[in-house]
């Protein structure tokens, strides 16, 4: 009984204990020593902030941190972090994790950080109940904030602080787009035999609860990050797990677990912020419509870092019939487009998807992106949904360059262009994205062709795979530099369009590279489209058939036209783009091969709206094969004298030059540093600059025959010096590349049959055979018929956040104007008529998205902007 009475004592003075001093021994706010009288301020760390004193609802005065980005319009762009800090200390220690969120490119946050009561400066003492007051006073704080209550929210939060943050999202949904957790724990209850075993037999004694396992249950919409130290030596990692577990979330979820993290430091183990940005995808179609947007949606709502583009000139959506599509710019609202088919035929367009994948779509992010205006940031994979854009993205990043030496996988998934396939191919995007994403895949470089084979076991599609790898740097050729020079100009300067159009003709790709240049530009501003004419029409006249050819491709032509019936173009551009075709179809009207722009011409002509031009002579709109001349020397002896002598000289140096070049072999000697030849291609690039002047400046017809001869000399001579180059160069490369793994495009067969796939070629053939490519490791583009190894572009100047869906990133695109009224093209000027190329006739199409939402009246529709939130609906923010 003694005995019996004695414990029972023991038991009552423990319990008793554990009840009115838990909060003592729970809330960590003396230690280390001195954290009640020194807080470190973000000023030690080079961040603007301001420290500002917040009154909670029970009257309790607390201190928060808040750090902005930049100025006003810049902060709106970025996330705000809300910071929780953990248990021991203050906010002021959590300093360099915030610096590091605060000033990294990948991050660029604004930054509130909450110091709780009975912490750091703060009044009051900590209590469950206390904190949870406090961190609901901070979010208050920002969703009143003049900058941040417009910009997305993530709550942050540290061992208890991911409790506190954990109470408030589960309270709070509707106000914030992400969470993030390290090293957090179940309950009080359940972590007290841990960290005070002497305790474990009175822990469910203790008041101060913090049920995170219930609170994660009620949190259903928003992504959740799970950071977790797999040697945490104070909670243990299955307290994490089991959250991870527990968390029911439709926003997604992702857990990171970090080998060698203890319960302090996790936060510096090497990964750790890699893993808060994620990897970065990029899903991409034509139309950037069905089927890139149907992944998109599925690798947001599953948590990825994803953007998505088409590869199209303008949007194709289905009509009433195969020759009357829809046809809409890029950046033209999902919101317009729906409720402009909606109001065209609402029982059509409901009747075969489209109103339901447009209300989808416009719930995701704003409007669809052009991959070759938009794409302007850095990816680690890039997934298409067709050969055609597979070939496409790979030919752009090549003729791009990159300024970093970054590598990034480019994966072809031949998905069909219809609902049912766009679902389940989605699915099938997300379980490779899974793969590829998995916190064991550290070099994706070495795991890729694995995770392709195990990954195509399940799921019977054709793969291409192609690495975007710097081999030698194209970043700029000398005809982009001279094309760049010519359109920036504020007037046309015709010597600088001579030796454009010489460059061109010089350069073996160099029609392909000015047709593009000249594409992209012709979406710009009136005065650099204007000048972009005048160098075009330059080079119709100076260029060969390569570059007619060019600008006779289907590609060329719709931009062209979608830029001449485009309601947004100047009249007078649209003019002077009726008068080159009209000039272009009397000079092709003897080559069959040409006669696409005689039916554009013909078509344009007779669109309603579109003003044919009074016709001028040819010979007014056609530049002079040379420039206008301003100088007369048949009576000047000495300039006569000096021209001959220069000529002379000139083709001296270009035949020793050429002899010399003739006589090395550019694989056995590297000739850029031959001091001899350097000597004579530096001499003669000085003569050439001296020829194109008097090109430039003389009108004398006898002597314009000669100088053109010598130009064409030195071109030769240019053009054999670099070919020779690059020959040194792919040896160089080849010898490289057996070094490393093979980085060409292959294909995978059903059978998982690895990097050679199904491929006809072994990928290590022997490099005698004809269609061999000294450039990779593996057979050539030509035998493959795919693109060789490209390379990637990555502007971190330009780097825009929109929809990169993360808990940090989910922001609608920074454009400066919506298209309220978009031009309505007409069908036929399009051979592609419909967007579902294997399906049933429209009319037989199945809704695949039943819960369509009924749209607004016209009368009510204003064209959305750019805030964050669409049509009521929160945007998803993924991790």
């Amino acid at each position: 009984m003694d005995t019996c009475t004695k414990y029972f004592k023991f038991f009552v003075a423990g319990a008793s204990f554990v009840c009115s001093f838990q909060c003592n021994l729970l809330y960590l706010a003396n230690y280390p020593e001195g954290s009640r009288e020194c807080v470190p301020t973000p000023s030690e760390y080079d961040m603007p902030y301001q420290e500002v004193t917040l009154t909670t609802s029970d009257k309790i005065k607390i201190r928060i941190y808040v750090i902005q980005q930049g100025n006003d319009t810049e902060a709106r762009k970025r996330p705000t972090i809300l910071f929780c800090h953990g248990n021991a200390g203050n906010m002021g220690l959590c300093l360099p994790i915030t610096e590091r969120l605060y000033d990294n490119d990948d991050f660029r946050c604004n930054i509130v950080m909450l110091s709780y009561r009975g912490y750091g400066f703060s009044e009051g003492s900590p209590s469950e109940k206390g904190l949870k007051i406090d961190a609901q006073t901070a979010l208050d704080f920002i969703m009143k904030h003049e900058v941040f209550k417009h910009t997305k929210v993530v709550v942050y939060g540290q061992s208890l602080g991911g409790a506190v943050s954990i109470d408030l999202v589960s309270k709070n949904e509707d106000k914030v787009s992400g969470l993030i957790v390290e090293n957090t724990f179940l309950s009080i209850p359940k972590v007290v035999p841990h960290v005070i075993p002497q305790l474990r037999h009175f822990s469910f004694f203790c008041t101060q609860k913090w049920d995170s396992e219930k609170a994660i249950q009620n949190i259903k919409r928003i992504p959740i990050l799970f950071l977790s130290g797999a040697n945490d030596d104070l909670i243990p990692k299955e307290h994490v797990n089991k959250l991870y577990e527990l968390a029911e979330t439709e926003g997604g979820k992702i857990i990171k677990s970090f080998p060698y993290g203890t319960h302090a430091d996790t936060v510096a183990q090497p990964g750790y912020f890699e893993s808060i940005v994620g990897r970065n995808f990029a899903v991409v179609c034509a139309s950037n419509q069905n089927r890139s947007m149907e992944a998109h949606h599925v690798l947001t709502k599953y948590g990825f870092k994803v953007k998505s583009y088409g590869t199209g000139s303008a949007v194709r959506l289905p009509g009433p019939s195969l020759d009357r599509p829809n046809i809409y710019p890029f950046g033209t609202p999902y919101d317009y487009m729906f409720k402009d088919l909606y109001e065209k035929d609402t029982k059509l367009y409901k009747q075969n998807g489209l109103l339901d994948m447009l209300d989808r779509n416009r719930k995701i992010k704003l409007a669809p992106e052009q991959w070759y205006t938009e794409a302007n940031e850095t990816f680690d994979v890039i997934i298409t949904c067709e050969e055609r854009c597979f070939d496409a993205i790979c030919e752009d990043l090549t003729d791009r360059g990159e300024h970093k030496n970054k590598p990034v996988h480019v994966i072809n998934i031949d998905i069909k262009d219809n609902h049912e396939d766009a679902m389940i191919g989605g699915r099938a995007i997300l379980q490779l994205a899974q793969m590829i994403d998995n916190e064991q895949v550290a070099d994706l470089d070495e795991t890729v062709p694995g995770i392709l084979q195990e990954w195509q076991e399940k799921y019977k599609y054709d793969l291409l795979h192609s690495v975007a790898m710097r081999l030698f740097d194209k970043s700029r050729t000398i005809v982009s530099e001279y094309l760049e020079q010519c359109v920036n100009k504020k007037e046309d300067d015709w010597g600088l369009i001579i030796n454009t159009c010489n460059a061109v003709n010089a350069s073996e790709n160099g029609a392909k590279e000015a047709a593009k240049f000249i594409r992209k530009r012709l979406s710009k501003s009136v005065n650099v489209q204007h000048r972009t004419l005048t160098v075009l029409k330059s080079m119709v006249d100076n260029c060969g058939a390569k570059f007619h050819a060019e600008i006779a491709s289907k590609k060329f032509l719709d931009d062209l036209e979608l830029v001449a019936t485009s309601q947004s173009t100047d009249d007078v551009i649209k003019n002077k783009i009726i008068s080159l075709l009209s000039d272009l179809t009397e000079m092709f009207q003897n080559e069959p091969s040409l006669y696409q722009i005689s039916n554009l011409y013909t078509r344009l002509t007779g669109l309603t709206g579109v003003q044919t031009p009074v016709q001028t002579p040819v010979q007014a709109q056609r530049p002079a094969s040379y420039p206008v001349q301003k100088t007369n020397i048949s009576h000047d002896v000495s300039a006569k004298a000096k021209i001959t002598e220069d000529i002379e000289v000139s083709k001296n140096n270009v035949q020793l030059f050429t002899q010399t070049l003739s006589f090395t072999d550019p694989e056995s000697e590297d000739i850029t540093k031959n001091e001899l030849i350097q000597e004579f291609y530096t001499k003669c690039k000085s003569l050439h600059q001296n020829i194109m002047s008097y090109i430039s400046e003389i009108q004398d017809e006898q002597w314009m025959n000669t100088l053109l001869s010598v130009n064409q000399d030195f071109l030769n001579s240019f053009k054999m010096y670099e070919d020779m180059v690059e020959r040194g160069q792919v040896k160089i490369a080849k010898q490289e590349s057996q070094r490393q793994s093979f980085r060409g495009s292959y294909h995978l067969d059903h059978e998982g049959a690895g990097v050679g796939g199904s491929s006809s070629r072994d990928p290590f053939a022997d490099p005698n055979e004809a269609e061999y490519d000294p450039i990779v490791s593996g057979p050539s583009a030509k035998a493959l018929g795919k693109m060789p190894a490209s390379k990637f572009y990555d502007s971190a100047q330009n780097y825009n956040t929109s929809n990169n869906h993360s808990p940090l990133y989910n922001e609608f695109p920074n454009r400066t104007s919506i298209y309220n009224d978009p031009p309505k093209l007409p069908a036929s000027i399009y051979n592609d008529t419909t967007l579902f190329e294997e399906e049933q006739p429209a009319s037989e199409v199945q809704p695949q998205y039943p819960n369509i939402v009924a749209p607004l009246e016209p009368s009510d529709y204003k064209p959305p902007n750019s805030n964050n939130n669409i049509n009521g609906r929160q945007e998803h923010i993924i991790i």
